[in-house]
């Protein structure tokens, strides 16, 4: 009995593990649509703890191996990145850059390039 117990636990564990990754890629997005509304109105400022959240998660997604060759997940971090760039006024806004360009590259290189074309 204490094995089936087990056994249940393990396939539990597997499965919520299997669904964490592309649920990051989700709450990255929709933390970045949420940090670019506050932008639209004028105060980036005010949204940057939603593209702190989105820069996390986006971040996760793309080291994971089912959401890591998807052109959204790199599509979203270049947005996330470039936004970095552009309001961080200190000298890591190259490394921000960089990273935003090099997202850019390996989002034209993923499965799924041509929905992320307008992003």
């Amino acid at each position: 009995m204490k094995i089936k117990s087990i056994l249940l636990l393990a396939a539990i564990f597997y499965s919520f593990s299997a669904f964490a990754q592309p649920n990051e890629l989700k709450k990255g997005v929709a933390s970045y649509n949420k940090f670019n509304d506050v932008k639209q109105i004028g105060t980036p400022a005010l949204g940057m703890k939603d593209l702190e959240a989105a820069k996390t998660s986006l971040e996760k997604a793309s080291s994971n191996d089912k959401t890591s060759n998807l052109s959204e997940t790199w599509t979203y971090l270049a947005r996330v990145y470039a936004d970095y760039a552009l309001l961080d006024k200190t000298p890591a806004a190259a490394e921000y850059k960089q990273k935003a360009v090099d997202a850019a590259v390996k989002a034209k290189a993923a499965e799924g390039n041509a929905e992320q074309a307008e992003n």
